[in-house]
């Protein structure tokens, strides 16, 4: 089930930083880029703080 919610979490965080981005007048090739960055950048984040988690459980 987490892994549902963070896949969701981060479609929707990309997603709505792609529609502002192209909004504010960014192109939208390099607003889908900054989306792509900010993924990997909000998978990394929950990646360490499961692995918090699990060391904090432990």
């Amino acid at each position: 089930m987490k892994k549902f919610l963070s896949r969701k979490l981060i479609a929707a965080v990309a997603g709505t930083a792609t529609i502002v981005m192209v909004q504010a007048g960014l192109d939208e090739q390099v607003a889908a880029k900054v989306s792509e960055l900010i993924a990997v950048v909000v998978s990394v984040y929950i990646v360490g703080q499961s692995a918090v988690d699990l060391a904090e459980t432990r």
